[in-house]
């Protein structure tokens, strides 16, 4: 219940110390107010005066000059002379490096992050998963491969290895020397290497052109044998594309799209097999 001030006056008189004296009898007198001039009478000092305050007193009352501090984290308060908020500071951003720390208007929390072993094990349900984490679960359970030339696995024979693949998303390079010989109508080219494994998700990609780099990596594409898959190299124009592949081999069936004689020499093969090995 809020407490309603109200006004207290002063007495103000003349001859306040003035009195009558009445006898009383039997040695009593009583003494009479007897001021020459009252202009305020002020007010009185009684019940209706003091219960309300101690009745107010009684609920509790805060004293004004007490305060209210927001601490670590938090900001607002101050003196309880009128309504205080309280507010909690912006967080920080968390990541799996941040810990249970506090500022003066912020906070940031620890965030319990899975070890590689626990990433690996997969039966921890309450710690996170960082990217890096992910990766490592995959890489175990899911390994990515990738297919890497090797100059003792070639049918038909080529000229030269360029190069070996180094990694999921580089690719290898073959030149042959004799690509289509003179009055050589179709060829098929069996590229084996060290097998990915038993079963692997995923598709080869290739790239036929004069020159030992490709523009881009991006040109490889993976293109099934179709009349539609046409090529011109060296003033020869063939139909080209892959027809079988597996864990250990990519087969490539070249052919002219009419009849000529005219040899193919010093073409480049670019190709890559990455996957994820399920077994």
């Amino acid at each position: 219940m809020a407490y309603t001030p109200r006004e207290i006056k002063d007495r103000v008189a003349v001859g306040d110390d003035i009195f009558q004296v009445e006898d009383l009898g039997n040695n009593q007198i009583r003494l009479i107010p007897a001021p020459t001039h009252v202009s305020e009478p002020g007010t009185p000092i009684n019940k209706a005066l003091l219960q309300p305050i101690e009745d107010y007193l009684a609920t509790g009352v805060v004293p004004v000059e007490r305060t209210i501090t927001a601490g670590n984290g938090l900001t607002g308060g101050g003196a309880l002379s009128m309504n205080r908020t309280i507010s909690l500071g912006t967080p920080g951003t968390l990541s799996g490096t941040t810990t249970n720390n506090v500022t003066s208007t912020s906070h940031t929390h620890k965030i319990s992050v899975a070890t590689q072993a626990e990433a690996e094990a997969g039966t921890n349900n309450v710690k996170l998963m960082t990217p890096l984490r992910v990766t490592q679960l995959l890489n175990k359970s899911l390994p990515v491969v990738f297919a890497q030339a090797d100059s003792a696995f070639h049918n038909p024979p080529y000229t030269e290895l360029i190069r070996v693949a180094s990694s999921p998303t580089d690719y290898n390079t073959i030149k042959f020397g004799s690509f289509l010989g003179e009055g050589e109508d179709k060829r098929q080219f069996n590229l084996t290497f060290p097998s990915l494994g038993h079963v692997v998700a995923g598709t080869p990609q290739y790239l036929l052109n004069t020159s030992s780099t490709p523009s881009s990596s991006e040109m490889l594409e993976f293109r099934y044998f179709l009349p539609e898959n046409q090529l011109s190299l060296s003033g020869v124009t063939i139909y080209h594309g892959i027809t079988m592949f597996r864990q250990n081999r990519i087969e490539l069936l070249v052919t002219r799209v009419s009849a000529g004689s005219t040899a193919m020499n010093d073409v480049y093969l670019h190709f890559r097999f990455t996957g994820l090995k399920l077994a």
